[in-house]
């Protein structure tokens, strides 16, 4: 059976720090493509970061090289859900395969991407692919 699905919209890559304070738009749609829900989200407090390090992505054929400040990891925050419903508090992970050390639960083909929980009404619980990068700034 398939699920229903989240998708979180940022218009350009952003540090770890400048994510934990983004405003961006999402999606919600069931398993047949019907939209259920759609609004703006904003992130209101960085909850946890763990880097997988910078600069690498391995792959079952090879690895790719990237610029040494493209770097990989998940950040996890605490959001607002702005929906025709109302404000709905929630929690967004967002998740990046690139540098050394993703964990081995975590597979290149959909490991990638955003799992949100807004307690009491959703839980998407695991990714369905993206393309993510943090950039480090410093």
């Amino acid at each position: 059976m398939e699920a229903d699905t989240f998708t979180a919209r940022i218009s350009r890559t952003r540090t770890a720090a400048a994510l934990s304070k983004a405003q961006a738009h999402f999606t919600h749609t069931d398993s047949g493509g019907t939209v259920k829900g759609a609004g703006t989200w904003r992130a209101d407090e960085l909850l946890n970061y763990q880097s997988y390090g910078c600069g690498i992505v391995h792959f079952p054929d090879g690895d790719v090289i990237l610029p040494p400040n493209f770097c990989g990891g998940a950040v996890k925050m605490s959001v607002t859900l702005t929906t025709p419903i109302g404000e709905l508090p929630g929690t967004m992970t967002v998740i990046c395969i690139i540098g050394p050390n993703p964990p081995n639960s975590i597979d290149a083909k959909a490991g990638e991407g955003v799992m949100l929980v807004v307690p009491g009404i959703v839980n998407f619980n695991h990714t369905d692919g993206g393309d993510n990068v943090i950039i480090q700034a410093s």
